[in-house]
């Protein structure tokens, strides 16, 4: 069993003060999880809601499994960060929250600051938050899923009500792919089947005196909600800078830096770079009760989303590039997003270019691992003191299943990705070599950003597509028979 033991500043642990007397069945009970935003492989953030029948003293502990596919994020072993310097609110200072992660079982294992004593009102129902920004992957594949939970007083395992994640709506289908030498830009032809959905925004949005031409202001945590981005951040580092990094679908990147307010020093925000190019913010951000809020229609137009206004003035619409509509109202201030059933065509941004490699186009491996195949498992091994083994495994639209094997060594100072990447596909070992373009020194297994070129034929043909090479177009397709298969 490989656990890490870790720390965060961002859990939160409520008691509701309900009042009915607790029953004498000794056992964990009333227990259900909220997900949201519930779609398959995004992050979410987890609600976890029960009620306790025995005494929890403090320093022990409380188990929360997740279900199978669940990825958990990945932290280093170091000295916890430094808090950011800001005024202490009235009352005792928060406690630090210490976690232990087993990523083999999915098991997150809190070590209770407070005596819980379910006989004293309010102390025996509880509300245990793990929020969006602790990073926190839902299941890649859509359905019912069973969630567990165990304490040190009730050790037996307690099933969630099931939770539904994705079945409501349909994934989308690849049709085409468009393939250029030398573009690290990869042309998308899907589908999705039509939904519509209506999306409270969780923290009231920050109006504007001009809402038809400006729109309103939005926490940072409902952008990432509203339009189903990842979200990578490094909290305060040394106490003093919050960096923000945020991937729509078409791995498409917005950076950013968020220095606060010590001392004399202001707070700032600095200039946002998208895909590398430095832009500016047409509305600077904004903080409000230690939130930052960002202009919505800035943000859309970073990415290229056009942007409507309606002539009535009381609400503005967002298109993206995945056939999705965002309606903003203004009073109240809400959100729906409607899906359109029609094809749609996007560009995919690679972190590599295709080339040309002995007589083979090889492609940014990425857009496999993080486009192509939906990951439900991901299992870290780690052998001491610097030695990582992780294994992928998870499935394509067309129902192949996929294993890649990365091996990392994280030597301070010599850390690598080896050369030797083992691929099975339906169980049956796959060759291919390699080839290495350049590896990052950190290992962030959610988001694999270390460069590597796979055989571009190879790794389709094997999946079932049909690949065509265009010489008037100078491009290479891969077309996939939906309806056959």
């Amino acid at each position: 069993m490989n656990m890490r033991k870790v720390w965060v500043f961002l859990l939160v642990f409520t008691l509701l003060p309900w009042v009915f007397p607790a029953p004498s069945v000794h056992a964990l009970k009333d227990f259900e999880v909220t997900v949201n935003p519930a779609l398959p492989g995004v992050q979410a953030e987890y609600k976890f809601y029960f009620t306790i029948e025995k005494k929890l003293e403090v320093n022990q502990w409380i188990k929360f499994k997740f279900p199978k596919g669940t990825q958990l994020p990945l932290q280093e072993e170091n000295d916890p960060p430094e808090p950011p310097e800001i005024p202490d609110p009235p009352g005792p200072r928060p406690p630090i929250l210490r976690f232990e992660f087993d990523h083999e079982n999915n098991i997150i294992t809190f070590e209770t600051y407070l005596e819980l004593d379910p006989a004293i009102e309010g102390y025996n129902n509880i509300v245990f938050t793990f929020p969006f920004e602790l990073g926190i992957h839902n299941t890649q594949t859509p359905g019912s899923f069973i969630f567990e939970i165990s304490t040190q007083a009730e050790p037996e395992w307690v099933k969630s009500k099931p939770v539904k994640i994705g079945i409501d709506h349909e994934l989308p289908v690849f049709h085409q792919f468009e393939f250029e030498q030398d573009s690290e830009w990869v042309g998308i032809e899907e589908s999705t089947e039509p939904w519509e959905a209506i999306i409270q925004l969780q923290t009231p949005p920050i109006l504007t005196e001009n809402f038809e031409k400006e729109g309103y202001y939005v926490s940072g945590k409902d952008l990432r909600h509203l339009f189903h981005w990842s979200y990578f951040g490094s909290f305060y580092q040394e106490g003093k800078v919050a960096n923000y990094r945020w991937f729509d679908r078409a791995n498409h990147q917005i950076t950013f830096s968020h220095s606060p307010k010590r001392g004399i020093q202001e707070e700032h925000f600095s200039l946002p770079q998208v895909n590398g190019k430095e832009l500016a913010w047409t509305h600077e951000p904004v903080t409000y009760n230690d939130q930052s809020f960002f202009n919505v229609m800035d943000i859309a137009r970073f990415l290229s989303y056009e942007v409507e206004i309606s002539q009535d003035e009381n609400h503005f619409t967002i298109y993206d590039h995945f056939g999705r509509s965002y309606q903003f109202l203004n009073d109240p201030p809400r959100a729906s997003i409607k899906q359109s059933g029609d094809r749609y065509h996007y560009n995919y941004r690679m972190l590599s270019p295709v080339k040309n490699h002995l007589r083979k186009l090889r492609m940014d491996l990425g857009f496999i691992m993080h486009h192509f195949v939906s990951f439900s498992e991901i299992a870290v091994h780690i052998f001491e003191p610097y030695q990582w083994e992780i294994s992928y495994e998870g499935k394509d639209q067309l129902n192949n299943k996929w294993q890649f094997l990365f091996y990392f060594d994280s030597t301070p100072g010599e850390e690598n990705l080896k050369n030797v990447i083992p691929l099975f596909i339906n169980n049956r070992w796959f060759s291919w070599n390699p080839v290495m373009v350049s590896t990052q020194r950190s290992i962030n297994y959610l988001y694999l950003e270390t460069q590597v070129l796979a055989p571009l034929r190879d790794f389709f043909e094997a999946a079932g597509a049909t690949v065509e090479w265009d010489s008037e177009q100078q491009k290479t397709f891969v077309i996939f028979d939906i309806e056959q298969d």
